[in-house]
């Protein structure tokens, strides 16, 4: 057996970097912004798992209202995900009194757009002209995408006050506080003369003074839920990897992100918010389906049939806690994960491998052998899907050489003797 891989790593020029170190970066600095500081015994919430609910949210507003000629879904949904990557970077949450302040508001959000070019200027040209203009679809209320999405953000501040009122737990003060947070939620939305019409009708619970039906429509204690039960689940349970189930959706789903508004580019006709959507509730069954070790999931005498029945058993009961609007887009996303020979599901396969393999290589190129047989896996099956999307291709070939250096270790030390 070679000792690690001494003999193909002098073969190969390492580039610095990969999208790993990039999301990994993002990570944490999301993980250290702690969300609604200064409110005495609020749940914690930082902002990973905020884009994490601010993406389904979005997801579940665009189903209520249907599609839109003059909104892009998948515009929408890549904001939702990367809105909070500037705030991640500047370092601190800020409280919305001082940011919505005229003296502040105009250079805060200067800064964060500053922290956000620079994030993503080492990007590749393709995607950042793209991400960079979705990210300012966010500025602007007189556009629809901008309005939209200010309903959206500010709906997910009152489902989490409404949350943390309910729990009746909370001192008087802070109680107090959540309910001016409904107060402006109220007043910043409902006097929009031209607000969505189905997203009105679905949103009229505003109208309550004390916002009691606002449960009846709410996903955020099913969110919750989710998030609870996927940061408590190891993403790679044979490995030693600390990557919980939250971690490795997101990261995906950036992964998707930077690569999908760029193959959007060679493949207008790609339904590019339908493959995030997947990316983002991939795993929805795992809150009560296992996740199989990566050598018994690729093991020939793996029941296939079998785990895809249990599987979609599983995911349809989580599904059911989502309000119904949004079911039938889950159901779709199943489908589209489970296999098919659509360009989106072939992409949405080669996104979620390259994420692994991303990661596994970050593994064994600091002494985690074990990851070679990932690489191994991955190599194999995205060798042919690099020629087919761009994307892939601009990413992956690059990289591999490392790859195949993982690849060639497992392989010669699983070698008979």
């Amino acid at each position: 057996m070679p000792d690690f891989c001494e003999t193909y790593i002098k073969k190969i020029d390492f580039p610095a970097r990969t999208l790993e170190d990039f999301v990994r970066e993002i990570f944490i600095a999301w993980k250290r912004i702690r969300r609604w500081q200064g409110k005495e015994g609020v749940t914690y919430e930082n902002d990973l798992e905020h884009s994490f609910k601010t993406a389904l949210q979005t997801m579940l507003f665009l189903e209520v209202e249907g599609r839109r000629s003059d909104i892009d879904p998948f515009e929408l949904l890549v904001l939702a995900a990367l809105h909070d990557i500037g705030e991640g970077c500047t370092g601190v949450d800020i409280i919305y009194t001082i940011k919505n302040d005229p003296r502040m508001k105009g250079a805060l959000a200067k800064l964060e757009e500053k922290d956000f070019d620079a994030k993503f200027s080492e990007l590749p040209l393709e995607a950042r002209a793209a991400l960079l203009n979705i990210y300012h679809l966010q500025d602007s209320r007189a556009t629809p995408a901008g309005k939209f999405f200010a309903i959206v953000e500010q709906m997910g501040y009152a489902f989490f006050s409404h949350e943390e009122i309910n729990r009746r737990d909370l001192s008087p003060a802070t109680v107090l506080s959540f309910t001016r947070v409904l107060e402006r939620v109220r007043k910043d939305i409902k006097p929009q003369p031209d607000f969505f019409g189905k997203l009105r009708d679905f949103c009229a619970p505003l109208d309550d003074p004390e916002m009691k039906k606002v449960a009846e429509f709410s996903p955020e204690p099913v969110l919750r839920r989710i998030i609870g039960w996927w940061k408590s689940i190891k993403a790679w349970p044979e490995f030693a990897s600390e990557e919980d189930l939250l971690e490795r959706v997101m990261k995906n789903a950036l992964i998707g992100c930077i690569m999908l508004v760029i193959e959007r580019q060679k493949q207008p006709e790609l339904d590019a918010y339908k493959v995030l959507s997947a990316l983002l509730v991939r795993n929805l069954s795992k809150v009560s389906y296992p996740i199989w070790p990566w050598r018994m999931k690729h093991d020939p005498d793996f029941p296939e049939a079998g785990d895809e029945e249990l599987e979609r058993e599983h995911f349809t009961a989580a599904s059911r806690d989502f309000p119904e609007e949004m079911r039938k887009l889950l159901a779709d996303c199943f489908d589209l994960r489970r296999g098919g020979g659509s360009a989106e599901a072939e992409i949405y396969r080669a996104i979620k491998l390259f994420g692994y393999g991303l990661f596994a290589l970050y593994e064994f190129e600091r002494g985690h052998r074990e990851y070679a047989e990932v690489l191994c896996n991955v190599t194999r099956a995205i060798d042919p899907l690099s020629d087919k999307f761009f994307s892939l291709g601009l990413f992956y070939k690059p990289l591999r050489n490392r790859f195949i250096c993982g690849a060639e270790y497992w392989k010669e030390s699983h070698q008979p003797a």
